[in-house]
């Protein structure tokens, strides 16, 4: 057996992290045969390295799963590693280390005896976490892959935390986490994008050490708040930050609804307990969102948790996620988590077995507990400053979980506590995992006590806390009543006698106000939604209608029982309104342009500025909507249909990320309305996020299920994941609601195709066809049903289409395709790609269409000076990949082009996997195939992304349309 050449240097980190994470991330890769699906090629040069690492990855993921992991179990895998000692020690030495800490009697020299190996320098006694040794740990002032170490944040059990400065991007400030742990996490959490979840931007090697790099939110964790006399400086702590961060309206703004403002103070104003709830409420959100991709936290405590200078909470340090196995003694009690743990956690840590989500939502309600009492429900602990941590072994673990079986909210600082903050509490500490709230119930729990509404996953505890909550929630109906009531009073002291129909009319009045409101922001929020979807479009006007016909004749009277801020609140949103249905009659019958979202006439907008920004939208200056937006006074700052419009601006000039953060926005203001779901899920299929948007559809259509407009973008949605059958069963629903639509026939035939199902995708295309498209989206599904079988025809319908809606931007994106791909007409697709540039000057993804056009006709000089200004970060996987074929296809001049096409090649895969698919069948990147880097990016990318059936060809092109919104 030939013996393996270990490397003289460091293996670069990318080839070692390419592998090893790809391994790691499948969860059911486990053992010798698993692991040999994930080697690279023998000839490798890093091969050595990389085997070894694998090695003891697998060995410490069979250890942790309770099985007799053996070093000699790999020797008919990678026989060469048992003929090398050098590379053989590190894994050996991983083996001896696993057997130590399971408690096994082991001795150095028995394991060098079984491999052959000196074990000299191994300690006889208690083993180190890792089997590396690793350079001295980096310091304050030291650079690190492009970072300025600026300032210590804290040190802890899994490394340092630094403020520190990225010099290639501007010098901005960020926070780089630096630990000596190896872990996919950082690259399972990358793809967690939720607002109480701290994001990471990018992961970096550096002499041994990995970095993960996070913005920088502030630098206040809950552990500050965590004792009794701490607990008021939360609620003003969070009050002020929520103060700066939405200001309240000033005197004389639009008035909102009375109900809709008291929801509001309250939450801009907390108790003690109301900052506790609210804070919990967001990270039983955010862990929602992990649990349900399979991530478990498995570390919640005080010091885990960021109090942003926005106010908003969001979990950090997701260290122990990556297998979702309990971590070590000695770890957990170093870091302060021994309190917080759940008893069936405190059995895993002993036995090392895997962590279940419900163990997250016990640690949550210790946290909750400690927060609304200021006391530990679990003492003594590691929970205060200058508390004794217990030293590992004098722990009983068996006897701390029992001792948690028995806790009982019995006690002097509980009985304190309202009823249904008891019931909350003792849902999410239940003894038993299969009792406690899951994460999401939990958040819905705590979001219906903060809106003084009933508890909906555990029974509400007292009749007179139900009456209480009706009486906050309806505190309008109350005031009234109670004005009436004193009105009634004085009336009989002073001998006047108050016509009692006139009260009633008066009351009836405040009422009709408040659903004059409601109803009119409903309108509003459908009729300003992008697209043609005549069934929101069909509820938006008859909400209007409906707002419009409670102050007309015979009810115009109503609008003297009015405040004065009212009634001028009722003309202005009557309006609106009539100038909305007023356009959407126009587009309806008359010259549609391109598809935009309904506005209003430009004269309109002196006044309101969000009225003067929807003008702007439908003649399409989104910048100068845009600015509008953003500059808006405090009397528009909480305006729902301000982050609409604001959002459908940014996704209309290409702005995918500061749309979904204006969409963010909306759902935080109206979180039961379906609008921002809907409008974020279509922003994160054109961003290439299809399973972030697959799950905001299904959130749009639990709010309004009966929507087919929603099901056919998620079935596109989840068609871009590979989930063909659910996308099958989303598009056949939306037929049962409406058959007119020949997208949803074309859209079923695509995924009927990819189910191999011929006879049904023959039929559903004849129908489609038969069909008129009643919209620019409707002639572009027509046209790329044509695409692979007859590329003429396809141009044809493509192009009629774009003479009907000359401004269509799904239209030009499919012309580019075809003409270009399908057709070899260059310059035709040339000028379907500047129309795109003039229509969308701010979208990458418009540039990079005229950039590869430039690179293919061989004009590198063009294609350079055509590409967007994008750093890697916040590029789609699409608009990377892009990038990499301009690059590749550039060069053919210059050589150097290759290296840079490799990068964003690297980069397009981080986000997204399943490209591997389509970047293998790319033409572009033809001159990529020759380089060992591209064949390993291929290779790696191919067994994450485990690809499924291909998909239709208008999404599989190499070309510049990229995904496409339904």
């Amino acid at each position: 057996m030939k013996p393996l050449t270990p490397t003289d240097h460091e293996p670069a980190g990318d080839d070692l992290d390419l592998y090893v994470e790809a391994f790691e991330s499948d969860a059911h890769a486990v053992g010798p045969d698993a692991l040999a699906a994930y080697l690279p090629a023998a000839d490798h040069p890093a091969f050595a390295e990389i085997v070894t690492e694998m090695v003891r990855v697998d060995l410490e993921r069979r250890t942790l799963r309770g099985e007799p992991a053996r070093l000699r179990d790999y020797q008919a895998v990678v026989p060469a590693m048992f003929a090398t000692p050098s590379v053989l020690a590190p894994a050996a030495f991983e083996e001896y280390r696993l057997r130590k800490r399971s408690g096994e009697q082991l001795r150095p020299e028995q394991v060098a005896a079984e491999y052959s190996i000196d074990a000299a320098h191994w300690p006889s006694g208690s083993v180190p976490d890792a089997a590396t040794s690793r350079p001295e740990e980096p310091q304050v002032g030291d650079q690190f892959a492009g970072f300025e170490l600026v300032e210590l944040l804290g040190r802890g059990a899994f490394g340092a935390v630094f403020v520190s400065r990225q010099h290639e991007l501007s010098s901005r400030e960020v926070v780089l986490k630096i630990t000596p742990k190896r872990s996919v996490e950082a690259q399972r959490l990358a793809k967690l994008h939720h607002t109480n979840i701290t994001p990471i931007y990018s992961m970096h090697t550096h002499e041994g050490w990995l970095g993960i790099c996070m913005p920088y939110l502030g630098r206040q964790t809950l552990a500050a708040f965590t004792g009794a006399g701490a607990r008021g400086d939360l609620a003003s702590t969070l009050a002020k930050r929520l103060d700066e961060t939405i200001k309240a309206p000033k005197p004389g703004a639009k008035p909102r609804s009375l109900r809709r403002a008291e929801k509001a103070e309250r939450r801009s104003q907390p108790t003690a307990e109301r900052a506790a709830l609210e804070i919990v409420r967001q990270l039983a959100d955010g862990l929602a969102h992990a649990h349900a991709r399979g991530i478990v936290h498995s570390d919640i405590k005080p010091a885990n948790i960021l109090l942003g200078d926005d106010g908003v909470a969001r979990l950090l340090d997701f260290n122990l996620a990556s297998d979702s196995t309990a971590a070590d003694t000695q770890t957990l009690v170093v870091g302060g988590t021994l309190p917080y743990l759940a008893p069936e956690h405190l059995d895993a840590l002993s036995r090392g077995q895997a962590v279940r989500p419900a163990s997250d939502v016990y640690s949550l309600g210790v946290l909750l507990y400690q927060l609304v009492t200021g006391k530990a429900p679990f003492p003594p602990g590691t929970l205060g400053p200058g508390a004794k941590a217990p030293e590992p072994a004098a722990l009983n673990l068996e006897t701390l979980a029992e001792e948690r079986r028995r806790f009982s909210l019995e006690s002097p600082a509980a009985d304190a506590l309202s009823p249904t903050v008891r019931a909350l509490l003792r849902k999410s500490l239940a003894a038993d995992p299969a009792d406690r709230y899951q994460a999401a119930e939990l958040a819905d729990d705590l979001a219906r006590h903060l809106d003084d509404l009933p508890l909906r996953h555990t029974g509400e505890p007292a009749s007179r806390q139900r009456l209480a909550k009706w009486g906050r929630r309806n505190r309008t109906t109350l005031r009234w009543a109670g004005m009436l009531a004193l009105a009634a009073g004085i009336a009989a002291v002073s001998g006047i006698a108050l016509n009692r129909s006139h009260r009633l009319e008066r009351v009836e009045a405040q009422r009709e106000f408040d659903a004059f409101d409601n109803d009119a922001l409903a309108a509003r929020l459908m009729l300003h939604t992008p697209g043609s979807e005549p069934e929101i479009w069909s509820r938006g006007s008859a909400a209007a209608e409906l707002a419009l016909a409670r102050f007309a004749p015979p009810h115009a009277t109503r609008l003297g029982l009015l405040t004065a801020e009212q009634a001028a609140a009722v003309a202005r949103e009557t309006q609106n309104l009539s100038h909305l249905l007023a356009e959407l009659d126009r587009r309806q019958h008359g010259d549609s342009g391109a598809v935009a979202p309904l506005g209003l006439q430009p004269s309109l907008g002196s006044s309101d500025p969000i009225a003067a920004a929807a003008a702007l939208m439908t003649s399409r200056d989104y910048a100068g909507a845009i600015r509008l937006l953003t500059e808006v006074d405090a009397a528009y700052a909480s305006d729902p249909v301000r982050w609409l419009l604001l959002g459908n601006a940014l996704a209309a000039t290409g702005r995918l990320n500061d749309a979904d953060s204006a969409y963010t926005a909306l759902i935080a203001l109206q979180p039961d309305a379906m609008a921002g779901y809907y409008n974020r899920g279509l922003a994160r299929v054109q961003a290439g996020r299809q399973s972030l948007a697959v799950d905001d559809f299904s959130a749009a259509l639990s709010r309004s299920p009966q929507t087919a407009c929603v099901l056919l973008n998620r079935a596109v949605a989840s068609r871009g994941i590979g989930q063909f059958e659910s996308a099958e069963q989303d598009a056949t629903r939306a037929l049962e609601i409406d058959n007119s639509d020949c997208r949803a026939w074309l859209l079923r035939a695509d995924l009927r195709r990819s189910l191999g199902n011929a006879q049904g995708t023959k039929s559903d295309v004849e129908r489609g066809l038969t069909l008129e498209p009643r919209d620019d989206l409707g002639w572009s599904a027509r046209g790329m049903a044509l695409a692979t079988t007859d590329p003429e025809q396809a141009a044809e319908q493509l192009q009629r289409g774009a003479a009907l809606f000359p401004n269509s931007v799904s239209l030009h994106k499919n012309l580019i395709f075809v003409l270009a791909d399908r057709l070899d007409r260059p310059a035709d697709a040339m000028r379907h790609a500047q129309r795109l540039a003039q229509l969308r000057p701010h979208d990458p993804t418009a540039k990079l269409s005229l950039a590869v056009l430039h690179a293919r006709a061989g004009d590198r000089a063009a294609a350079l000076a055509a590409l967007p200004e994008l750093a890697p970060e916040q590029a789609t996987p699409i608009d990377a990949l892009q990038q990499a074929c301009v690059y590749s296809l550039t060069s053919a001049s210059v050589d150097s082009d290759a290296a840079k096409a490799v990068d964003w090649l690297q980069a397009a895969f981080a986000k997204e996997p399943r490209l591997g698919l389509r970047a293998a069948k790319d033409p572009d990147l033809a001159a990529l195939r020759r380089l060992p880097a591209y064949r390993e990016l291929i290779g790696a990318s191919l067994r994450l992304s485990m690809p499924k059936p291909s998909a239709p060809a208008a999404e599989t092109a190499a070309g510049p349309p990229g995904p496409k919104q339904l």
